[in-house]
């Protein structure tokens, strides 16, 4: 086993991937990731930034993401489940479905990255059409 020690940061045991666990010397384990050489915690804004430039998809996606899974990826370091424990991440992202198109793509929705990146191209494909969250928030008119 591997770990990487840094400044009150404790990277736990890895596979190869684009981001691992990170205790923060709190108690908390959080999502990691390189960022200008630094090993620091995946900040949701820049995902946002990134996979949803556009002002009113963004806007649209938070409130997705915070009905379907509170905004979180993990919590406590465990990917955040839908209720059959099928359903996977910040988007919710129904693994039965998606996740060996997401592996052709090369994406894994395991990761918050990944998880983004498949809903974004879910997004490109079909709109908000494959969350029932957006129907929920259409009808609260949020």
């Amino acid at each position: 086993m591997k770990y990487l020690i840094l400044v009150g940061l404790i990277a736990l045991p890895f596979a190869a991937s684009a981001s691992w666990w990170c205790g923060m010397g709190n108690g908390k384990i959080v999502q990691c990731m390189m960022v200008d050489g630094i090993i620091q915690p995946i900040r949701k804004e820049v995902l946002y930034q990134n996979f949803y430039p556009e002002p009113e998809v963004q806007k649209v996606m938070r409130k997705i993401a915070v009905c379907e899974s509170g905004e979180n990826h993990t919590i406590n370091g465990k990917i955040v489940r839908g209720p059959d424990g099928f359903d996977l991440g910040f988007f919710q992202l129904r693994s039965l479905v998606w996740e060996k198109e997401a592996e052709k793509l090369g994406i894994d929705i395991r990761t918050i990255e990944g998880n983004f990146g498949m809903a974004r191209v879910l997004y490109d494909r079909q709109g908000f059409a494959p969350w029932v969250c957006h129907r929920i928030i259409n009808n609260q008119k949020l």
